[in-house]
């Protein structure tokens, strides 16, 4: 009797290893599929041009190559309304439990060794979110923002929101946070056409509800250099199937670069 148990939990055992395994298997190579499907339609969305691109063109382009990540509101040739929505994410199924701070050391380290479990069955987690917005038949707005995971001077993983924003007919003055308003009146006189926001905030974020976020954030004026705008708005996701984890500067490279050298033009201190 104790022979039969033994082999029917030698059995059980062997059976989830395998099913772990498949699983583990599948969600890695799809890990790969949807940071190449990001990194093709950030490609797109950084080569469009405010008051060019025809959002005809670019709906029929969208759609026809990434369908299940498009949804569109109003018509591409409506003169006043046209909304066309990028959503794609790994692992398909998130929660937000594994990014927000717990009460107790008990408790935190409880999510986290579950998280971690989770993590390396499924991969890193990312999420792009682009919207395009279009008036009178052209691309008139178009932000794009990817979210991972990044380590913190501690080592300590810390959400981030890197995003890049061009939009008509000017540069909103709206800042991520207070203390970007004084990076806002240096850089006016740097570039006036862009800003590249660098910073870590406690606040209220889509994918993280409370505690820090680091973020990067570029805004580019219509009346910028192409080659500025397609530059500011370059991401590079390989690192996130790297071994190690991504990096403050390694998703937008050039706008982390343009903030650094900034910085130093003014002697401040990069964000902690």
């Amino acid at each position: 009797m104790k022979r039969r148990w033994s082999r029917i939990l030698v059995f059980l055992a062997i059976l989830s290893i395998l099913v772990i395994g498949s699983v583990a298997a599948v969600l890695h190579v799809r890990e790969h599929l949807v940071r190449n499907h990001v990194q093709r339609i950030l490609d797109k969305v950084q080569h469009l041009e405010i008051g060019v691109s025809h959002t005809c063109e670019v709906e029929l382009e969208l759609r026809k190559e990434w369908g299940s990540h498009v949804s569109v509101e109003g018509r591409c040739d409506d003169p006043d309304h046209f909304f066309l929505a990028i959503h794609a994410q790994h692992p398909p199924f998130l929660s937000p439990i594994c990014h927000e701070r717990q009460l107790s050391r008990a408790a935190f380290l409880f999510v986290r060794g579950l998280c971690w479990s989770l993590q390396g069955v499924s991969g890193r987690t990312f999420v792009l979110d682009s919207w395009l917005k279009g008036k009178n038949g052209v691309v008139s707005h178009k932000p794009a923002t990817v979210f991972v995971v990044v380590p913190d001077e501690s080592g300590e993983e810390l959400p981030a929101v890197i995003s890049a924003i061009a939009t008509a007919p000017q540069l909103p003055r709206v800042f991520p946070g207070q203390s970007d308003f004084q990076q806002d009146k240096q850089q006016a006189i740097l570039h006036p056409s862009y800003r590249v926001y660098v910073n870590t905030a406690r606040s209220n974020a889509d994918y993280q509800p409370g505690g820090r976020v680091f973020y990067i954030t570029a805004w580019v004026a219509p009346d910028a250099e192409r080659s500025d705008s397609e530059r500011l708005f370059g991401f590079a996701l390989s690192c996130i199937t790297q071994i190690h984890p991504c990096s403050r500067q390694d998703i937008m490279p050039a706008a982390y670069a343009q903030y650094e050298q900034d910085a130093r033009r003014f002697q401040a201190p990069p964000a902690k």
